[in-house]
């Protein structure tokens, strides 16, 4: 397979939802983490990727921009973990939003309560199992954006 096409397979597909405010945007663009020296300091940067092996890690950030002058309520941002990736535990930045994961895309539930019955057993299911994200922003104000981020790795 060329490294190309699977970039270009890689990217997450999203969906935004909301209950006012038209004009709100987003954008979902695929980063690695590089570092660079700055100052004689070394430092995390993102890049946006440009080719990626098994085994690394990609970062996405939804980029949500409300240009209008009202406030807009309620907005849900829908991500599905790319295929040939793993959700990497504990890798989501989102600052004073609800996050939700499902193993599925149809039941979305906080970590701590998403079970998976194997077996007859039921147990809590594991950060690479999740199929989608569920990002819920109870408002965004006039004239911002905000960035949702997570990772995944390369199977």
């Amino acid at each position: 397979m060329k490294i190309r096409n699977f970039v270009m397979g890689l990217i997450a597909t999203s969906a935004l939802t909301m209950a006012s405010a038209d004009r709100i945007s987003m954008k979902t663009t695929a980063y690695e983490e590089v570092v660079e020296t700055k100052a004689g300091k070394e430092i995390k940067v993102l890049k946006v990727l440009t080719k990626a092996i098994p085994g690394d890690v990609v970062t996405y950030v939804n980029k949500i921009s409300n240009p209008t002058d009202k406030e807009a309520k309620r907005l849900t941002i829908v991500n599905k973990v790319p295929e040939h990736t793993n959700f990497v535990a504990k890798s989501v930045e989102c600052n004073g939003c609800t996050v939700l994961y499902s193993i599925d895309g149809k039941e979305y539930k906080k970590s701590s309560e998403l079970f998976i019955k194997e077996g007859g057993v039921k147990r809590l299911a594991k950060a690479e199992e999740y199929s989608h994200l569920k990002f819920i922003l109870a408002s965004l104000r006039p004239k911002s954006e905000i960035d949702l981020k997570f990772k995944t790795k390369i199977q």
